[in-house]
């Protein structure tokens, strides 16, 4: 096994200035929350190929953004994935402009817009990394912008309203706040708008907690980290 794919493995690539590592190994922790193994072989022969940090950024971000909407759809089959990115390695070096041509081949093979925002707005998710990686996602560009990823990686998936707020006594007082029935909060309760990402520590508090004193906990969360949480 190559050195190489080893910093690929681990999100420890030293190939370039400290800055631009650091960000290209943000990017590989971000991958492996989507559960990026089958990508490997091609960042193995894109860090091989390519020295400029600049454009490896661009094209790892492409990538993300490809495999992102892969996962959250289920569209693209693992086949379909290999065989590109087979095509993509053989073909890369004939192109002046690698950048654009990695940019137009993943566009080309991506869902849609369309798919992804039902996919996302309709779909359940499971208290997973891929998950994670969303709520991340929504947080780093609402809430914690110029944040450091690293502090936002230690969130746990909180459940705004628990899981059986119909069923266990310590939540008697949520069905009363929801106005919905049991079998409409079953139909919602793992959609990503009943979800966030929350300290660990407060985590375990808050999942006992009715809705106005879980949002005192989500701010204290949030405080803590360097954001408004108010919103």
């Amino acid at each position: 096994m190559s050195a190489i794919y080893v910093d690929i493995v681990n999100a420890d690539i030293s190939k370039y200035d400290k800055k631009a590592n650091k960000k290209i190994n943000s990017i590989l922790k971000e991958l492996d929350m989507l559960g990026s193994t089958q990508e490997r072989a091609l960042f193995l022969g894109l860090f091989r190929r390519f020295d400029s940090s600049t454009n490896i950024i661009r094209m790892l971000r492409l990538i993300e953004s490809f495999v992102a909407r892969s996962r959250l759809t289920d569209i693209v089959t693992g086949k379909d994935i290999t065989e590109l990115y087979a095509e993509i390695c053989s073909d890369i070096s004939d192109y002046d402009d690698e950048v654009t041509y990695l940019s137009g081949r993943l566009l080309s093979e991506s869902p849609d817009e369309e798919i992804l925002v039902s996919s996302v707005k309709n779909g359940d998710f499971k208290l997973s990394n891929q998950t994670k990686y969303v709520l991340r996602k929504y947080e780093k560009e609402y809430y914690r912008s110029g944040q450091d990823e690293e502090s936002v990686e230690q969130g746990e998936i909180e459940h705004i309203v628990p899981r059986r707020a119909f069923t266990a006594k310590k939540y008697s007082t949520w069905p009363d706040y929801l106005s919905a029935s049991e079998e409409e909060f079953d139909r919602a309760v793992d959609k990503l708008g009943n979800l966030l990402l929350l300290e660990k520590r407060l985590n375990i508090k808050a999942n006992d907690n009715p809705f106005d004193q879980k949002k005192r906990r989500v701010r204290r969360s949030y405080a803590g980290t360097g954001t408004c949480g108010t919103r």
